[in-house]
C-alpha cells in the first residue's frame, strides 16, 4: 500500500507540471531521441569532459567513446531505463542500476586481459579505499544517466526523475542501503538539483573521478 501511494504521489506531481506529461519505460522506438537528448549537452551530461577542456582529449575521441557508452546503455537489458514524455515526444531520460564497490579481485583479470602488468601495491597507493576481495564489497545502486530537454528545464522534470528512481530502487531492491551518482564538478545546476533531494558528496572520493574532475554523491536510502 505504502509503494502503491509514493507511485500515486510521484505521478501527480508530473501531472500538475503539465496534463500531457507522463513517465514511462524505455523501450527500443525512444533509442534516437535519447541519444539526441543526451548529446544536447555532452560537456555536462558526461563525466571526463574535463579532459577535452583541459586538451588531454581530442573532441572527436570524447564524443565517440561516450556514443558507444550510450549504445550500450541503451542496449543492456538489466539497467533499468525510463523516459519523460510530452505530447509523445521524449523531453527527459532516467537510467540507474545495481553495482558493487570496485576492488582488487576483480580488477586484477580486467587489467591483465588488456596485457598490462598488475601490481595489488601500487594499486593500494593509489586507491587506498579499495577492497581486496569481492565478498568485503557492498552492493549499492548507481543512478548512471539523468536528462532533460533544454527547454524543458527548471521546471521540476529532473526532480521528478530523481523522486522516481528512488522509489525504483527502493522496490527493485529493498535491500540495498545506499545510492550514487557521479556528476561533473562544473555542472552546479545538477549538484544543487540532488543536494536539494539529499545527495551529498561522498566523504572519500575516488582517484579516478578526482583526475577527471567528477564528484560523487551517495545518498542513504534509509535516513
Amino acid at each position: 500500500m505504502k509503494n502503491l501511494l509514493l507511485s500515486a504521489l510521484i505521478c501527480l506531481q508530473v501531472f500538475s507540471i503539465h496534463p500531457e506529461i507522463n513517465i514511462i519505460n524505455y523501450d527500443e522506438s525512444h533509442k534516437d531521441a535519447v541519444m539526441e537528448l543526451v548529446f544536447q549537452d555532452p560537456y555536462k551530461f558526461f563525466c571526463g569532459s574535463d579532459a577535452v577542456t583541459r586538451g588531454f582529449m581530442p573532441e572527436e575521441l570524447f564524443i565517440s567513446e561516450n556514443r558507444k557508452g550510450m549504445e550500450t546503455v541503451l542496449n543492456n537489458p538489466l539497467q533499468i531505463k525510463k523516459v519523460l514524455i510530452n505530447g509523445g515526444k521524449v523531453i527527459g531520460f532516467a537510467e540507474f542500476c545495481k553495482s558493487r564497490e570496485l576492488n582488487l579481485e576483480s580488477l586484477k583479470p580486467m587489467i591483465e586481459a588488456q596485457g598490462l602488468p598488475f601490481d595489488e601495491n601500487q594499486f593500494m597507493a593509489a586507491m587506498p579505499y579499495l577492497k581486496r576481495t569481492n565478498a568485503e564489497c557492498e552492493e549499492f545502486a548507481l543512478i548512471e544517466c539523468m536528462a532533460v530537454s533544454r527547454e524543458f528545464r527548471g521546471k521540476g522534470h529532473g526532480k521528478a526523475l530523481i523522486k522516481l528512481a528512488l522509489h525504483e530502487i527502493k522496490t527493485l531492491w529493498p535491500a540495498l542501503k545506499q545510492v550514487r551518482l557521479n556528476v561533473n564538478a562544473t555542472n552546479e545546476v545538477a549538484r544543487k538539483l540532488y543536494e536539494s533531494e539529499g545527495f551529498v558528496a561522498s566523504e572519500t572520493q575516488p582517484a579516478h573521478l578526482v583526475m577527471m574532475n567528477v564528484i560523487q554523491y551517495e545518498k542513504s536510502l534509509y535516513q
